[in-house]
């Protein structure tokens, strides 16, 4: 029995010495693919009119060619590099630097459009959208690259170094995004920018007592605060990622 317990014992203190804790700095390179949902639409107004009454605006019209871009898609690769600092194996602050390409088919959509603009009798104005020609709707070859730069945290759940979730991890991050489309043609192209918010669960594994090798899950949200000429959001995008990590610290 006394050598079953030393047996116990010296096993005990061998994985205490091989736990490793998240502490101090550290630098994450991640390497994977996402499945991204784009869409944007931009409005280019070419023609203007307006009507005034005793020196004073009552109404306008204008229209012009809409373009609607829709993509849904693997993207392929995606990189997530993060610099920042662990407290205590409990959580980590950092700066998030990621990005991802593609190249193949859009969905592109383009059509006329009017609005007429008018004053109501209380002094709201009133706007009335019209479509001039219908839409025509057909596929490009179009390349794109998004880039995102924000600051996130993680949190680890299970602090004991020696627990089997040692390493498990949820996350948020929140900054700024952008994103350049080109069609292979020539024919159109637009670049867009908006806030991100992303949440994310993995794991990491200790591979020595400065390396790791993990595995995350992610959705990012793509918005913005500009609205089309309906009112309606003029551009967003979803995100899911699937990275492969290795961190150092």
């Amino acid at each position: 029995m006394n050598v079953l317990k030393k047996l116990v014992l010296i096993l005990v203190v061998a994985a205490a010495a091989w736990a490793q804790e998240h502490r101090g700095l550290f630098f994450s390179a991640g390497l994977g693919f996402s499945y991204a949902s784009l869409f944007y639409t931009d409005v280019e107004y070419n023609y203007g009119s307006g009507a005034y009454f005793e020196n004073q605006w009552v109404s306008s019209y204008e229209e012009g060619p809409k373009s609607t871009w829709d993509l849904n898609s693997f993207e392929i690769p995606t990189i997530d590099i993060r610099l920042g600092c662990s407290f205590a194996n409990l959580f980590a602050v950092y700066v998030l630097f990621s990005g991802g390409a593609y190249s193949g088919e859009f969905d592109y959509t383009r059509e006329k459009v009017g609005v007429s603009r008018y004053l109501e009798d209380d002094g709201s104005i009133a706007v009335e959208p019209k479509q001039v020609e219908p839409p025509v709707k057909q596929e490009h070859e179009t390349m794109y690259a998004r880039f995102s730069l924000g600051l996130g945290f993680s949190v680890y759940p299970i602090s004991n170094p020696l627990s089997r979730l040692n390493g498990l991890y949820v996350g948020f991050a929140g900054g700024l995004d952008a994103w350049a489309v080109h069609m292979k043609s020539g024919l159109d192209s637009f670049d867009n920018s908006g806030i991100f918010t992303r949440y994310e669960i993995g794991k990491d594994w200790w591979m020595s007592e400065s390396w790791s090798l993990g595995v995350g899950f992610a959705f990012t949200n793509v918005f913005k605060f500009i609205k089309d000429y309906e009112g309606n959001d003029e551009g967003h995008a979803r995100v899911f990622s699937l990275l492969f990590r290795i961190t150092r610290g």
